[in-house]
């Protein structure tokens, strides 16, 4: 596979991109359908920003929407895995930061995992490290995380020398 340019740590890519569906098939909370059919989408409705590497050893997808899901308004971090030998959370917040720099109105990103499914020992670890806090659980038992705009800022002023 060939690289994408410019060579950005992280770049943003159309929904549909076939790559972008691959990385996403192999996460936990991919739909696989019954009858075999394999569409291209993976974002949903709404304004969306997904994103990967050059390389597209990753995938970080963001929607904003009208009405709350699951009780949560925001941006809703739709999907993220990491295939690359990069730590997770430095990737999650510079993803984090793109969204942020995207919507610049929104104060929130929020996601969903499911602890049953995850391999990590503590569920969320990555998003742990990124600055995300676990709020609170749906009822069919999955973890909702958020993360603050201020949070950020405040991580992000903290690596700068």
């Amino acid at each position: 596979m060939q690289p994408l340019l410019p060579l950005a740590d992280l770049i943003p890519i159309r929904d549909g991109d076939p790559d972008a569906r691959a990385i996403y098939d192999r996460h936990y909370s991919a739909r696989h359908y019954r009858d075999g059919r394999r569409p291209l989408k993976l974002i949903g409705p709404g304004q969306y920003l997904l994103l990967t590497d050059p390389y597209r050893t990753c995938l970080i997808g963001f929607r904003r929407s009208n009405r709350p899901i699951a009780g949560q308004t925001g941006i809703y971090l739709t999907v993220f895995r990491n295939e690359s030998p990069r730590r997770a959370s430095d990737i999650l917040r510079r993803a984090c930061r793109l969204a942020f720099d995207r919507w610049t109105d929104a104060t929130r990103i929020f996601t969903f995992i499911n602890p049953r499914r995850t391999r990590a020992a503590v569920p969320g670890y990555s998003f742990i490290r990124a600055g995300f806090r676990h709020i609170a659980d749906t009822r069919n038992d999955l973890m909702i995380f958020a993360l603050q705009r201020h949070t950020l800022d405040r991580l992000d002023r903290k690596e700068k020398p």
